[in-house]
């Protein structure tokens, strides 16, 4: 209720509400000194209240990766499409499906996408009674036949009625 429609002409059009970005993506720190430890955040062993002391935590010095393994990123508009009210709880809307496709082309599974397309659904025939299955064969049968020789009777009572008219105009 509270969206507004822009007020100048330039600000309409399409806009990319979801985007995915693929590859190696530069580290934050490229080209940056990389922020120092502050002194109370050295690793020490601490005591618990058990009396057991807890391990150091791990070092790594001199650790720095500029550009990481290849990556994917989704972006989308809003966080309001995780939420419970626009995803329902079998999964079967736009929303919930999107948002499953999505995580399954993260993870590099995009054909279970197009399995999910493929809905199974299970529709079988109605039961007919045997008068109907009967009375549908016999007009298959029987039906049909007399049907065409209708037909080639209402064709030949035409063309002898057209020949009679032809003859009175010419006696």
């Amino acid at each position: 209720m509270m969206i507004q429609p822009p007020k100048t002409e330039k600000k309409y059009g399409s806009h990319d509400l979801a985007c995915l970005v693929e590859g190696r993506f530069p580290s934050y720190f490229a080209g940056k000194e990389i922020p120092a430890k502050k002194n109370g955040d050295k690793a020490k062993g601490k005591k618990q209240k058990s009396g057991k002391t807890e391990a150091p935590a791990i070092k790594a010095e001199n650790r720095f990766i500029a550009r990481g393994n290849p990556a994917k990123v989704l972006l989308v508009g809003s966080s309001g499409i995780f939420t419970d009210n626009v995803i329902d709880s079998k999964g079967k809307s736009p929303n919930a499906t999107f948002v499953m496709n999505a995580i399954d082309g993260l993870n590099g599974r995009s054909e279970i996408a197009v399995l999910r397309s493929k809905t199974q659904q299970f529709n079988p025939l109605e039961e007919t009674p045997p008068a109907v299955r009967s009375l549908v064969r016999m007009g298959n049968i029987a039906g049909l036949p007399v049907l065409v020789a209708l037909c080639g009777l209402l064709v030949w009572w035409r063309r002898s009625r057209k020949r009679r008219r032809i003859r009175n105009m010419f006696t």
